[in-house]
């Protein structure tokens, strides 16, 4: 059993296929792509459409395998949760400009907020 079977059947959900080619794309992001991006990178090599990633991308974050980070303009932006990468470490955004750092120890005087 692959570490993303074991990660879903925790949570209470079946691998799908589609269910994988989503969290393989999170999984390999170094940064938080939006769903069109995600369908961008997932439809390479595979069959997947635009509608049936947000629906994926909602169902895995309903059972917290991926966090969902919705800015002022609307946009939302995902990531894998704790455990589909392991050491990854939290950032900060602004709300703003949606920049993101890591945090640091001044957090509440600089006006940053945390994203997960």
């Amino acid at each position: 059993m692959t570490p993303l079977q074991q990660l879903c059947l925790h949570r209470g959900l079946r691998l799908t296929e589609h269910r994988r080619i989503v969290l393989e794309v999170l999984e390999a992001a170094t940064d938080h792509p939006c769903a069109r991006e995600i369908h961008r990178r997932a439809a390479t090599g595979h069959r997947i459409g635009l509608a049936t990633v947000y629906r994926t991308l909602n169902s895995l974050a309903a059972v917290g395998l991926v966090r969902r980070h919705v800015f002022r303009d609307g946009k939302a932006r995902y990531e894998g949760a704790d455990g589909l990468r392991p050491g990854r470490s939290s950032r900060l955004a602004t709300a703003s400009c949606q920049e993101s750092r890591r945090p640091s120890p001044q957090v509440s005087a600089t006006g940053w907020s945390t994203t997960g």
